[in-house]
């Protein structure tokens, strides 16, 4: 994703902003170095300064019927050891907010 067609913002309600930043396949993500390139009018963005806010899902193998019990194990297991978004998008563990749930499977 070209560099001017990356991030997008929109003005919400109360003098929040959705930002989104899109990045293609074969790109690394790093979400601060984004934002702070970023030409927004009406918005002066410091990355060093913000809150990130991350969803978490820790996934937990069931008797429920359905998928065998080794497979929900097997999913469980790649679930926890894979990368955690705050690493993903390169955001500095210190600015983050992490929201997470519990799943079932």
């Amino acid at each position: 994703v070209a560099g001017e067609d990356r991030v997008r913002a929109h003005r919400l309600d109360s003098g929040f902003w959705q930002i989104d930043i899109h990045f293609g396949f074969a790109q690394t993500p790093n979400v601060p170095r984004e934002l702070g390139r970023a030409d927004i009018p009406g918005l002066i963005l410091d990355p060093g300064r913000m809150s990130f806010f991350v969803g978490r899902s820790n996934v937990k193998s069931t008797a429920r019927p359905g998928m065998a019990r080794w497979r929900e194990r097997f999913y469980a297991g790649l679930a926890r050891i894979a990368t955690r978004p705050t690493e993903f998008f390169r955001i500095p563990p210190d600015q983050v907010i992490e929201l997470g749930a519990e799943v079932e499977i």
